[in-house]
């Protein structure tokens, strides 16, 4: 349970550090899916 809140946490941060002036779904999901790269 711990790794699904810390891909989220991770895709959150993907997401400001993009600097993208409204949230994208597309942003945080490629941010999640670099969580999991990053975790595994």
């Amino acid at each position: 349970m711990n790794q699904i809140v810390l891909n989220i946490i991770i895709a959150f941060l993907w997401v400001l550090f993009q600097d993208e002036d409204h949230f994208k779904f597309s942003t945080f999901f490629s941010g999640y899916l670099i969580g999991l790269i990053v975790i595994y």
